[in-house]
């Protein structure tokens, strides 16, 4: 979509932290993980998104997904509008 492959991202910051029995994870993913070098992000547009995180302890796949599309089942049609704020 964004003319970047796709796959694993590796470039990020990652944070979880625990709150009144809440787990936040938290992901700082630069900009050219997701698009690539010469493309200009318009902020005025809504941005399609959505993000998937594998657990796997042992007893099978599990996963944690913020929007859809990925997990199951995949179609970009399901991730959702991500507005941006200035």
């Amino acid at each position: 979509l964004y003319d970047k492959p796709t796959g694993l991202v590796e470039n990020c910051e990652i944070k979880i932290q625990r709150y009144d029995g809440y787990t936040i994870y938290e992901c700082k993913i630069p900009w050219t993980e997701i698009f690539k070098d010469d493309y200009t992000f318009d902020y005025d547009s809504p941005f399609r998104f959505s993000a998937l995180v594998n657990d796997n302890d042992g007893t099978g796949r599990g996963w944690i997904e913020y929007m859809g599309g990925i997990g199951n089942p995949k179609s970009v049609s399901l991730f959702g509008d991500m507005t941006f704020v200035k």
